[in-house]
């Protein structure tokens, strides 16, 4: 199975896309009244998950650079592929 670096970067974010929806319903329940730690450790979790976001984007946008390189370089798009993969 051939694998490229954008497509495990994507298809590791998927489940921390679902834990960051489930995360924000959860928080979206909490009464503000009440349960101020509960929310506090849910926001802390819903922040580092952010954060894995973050890196992530960078990492797509490093890709996008690498590729544009190729592509000023005069390379083919077979040697392209061969760039982007694991």
């Amino acid at each position: 199975m051939n694998f490229t670096i954008y497509s495990c970067i994507v298809t590791h974010g998927g489940t921390d896309v679902r834990q960051y929806r489930d995360l924000t319903a959860k928080y979206e329940e909490i009464d503000p009244a009440r349960g101020k730690r509960k929310r506090k450790a849910i926001a802390g979790k819903l922040r580092d998950i952010l954060e894995e976001f973050e890196g992530k984007a960078d990492q797509i946008y490093a890709l996008y650079d690498v590729v544009e390189g190729v592509r000023q370089e005069g390379l083919g798009a077979s040697h392209q592929r061969d760039w982007l993969n694991l």
